[in-house]
C-alpha cells in the first residue's frame, strides 16, 4: 500500500503534511521562486508547524522542496528587524 500524505496546514511559505497512522510529520519548505530562502514569513509558518506537530507525531522530516538550493536567511530582511 502507498503512503498517504495528508495536509494538515498551509502557508503560502510551508506545507505540513502527516503521514496517516505512522506518526510522521512532514515540513516542505515552498518558495521555490526565492530558493526557499528563510525570511520572516518562512520561520514563523516553520515554527508554527513544530508547534501543531510537537505532541502528535514522533518524527518531523524537513522537506526542502524540488531544488535542492537553501539559504539559511534573507539578509535585507534580517537586517529590518534590527
Amino acid at each position: 500500500m502507498a503512503d498517504t500524505w495528508q495536509t494538515i496546514k498551509e502557508w503560502p511559505e510551508l506545507i505540513l503534511e502527516r503521514l496517516d497512522d505512522a506518526g510522521v510529520a512532514r515540513i516542505v519548505l515552498n518558495r521555490p521562486d526565492k530558493r526557499n530562502c528563510w525570511n520572516r514569513a518562512l520561520c514563523n509558518a516553520f515554527l508554527e508547524s513544530l508547534d501543531i506537530t510537537l505532541m502528535e507525531v514522533r518524527a518531523q522530516v524537513l522537506r526542502i522542496g524540488s531544488d535542492d538550493a537553501f539559504r539559511a536567511f534573507e539578509i535585507p530582511e534580517v537586517r529590518k528587524s534590527a
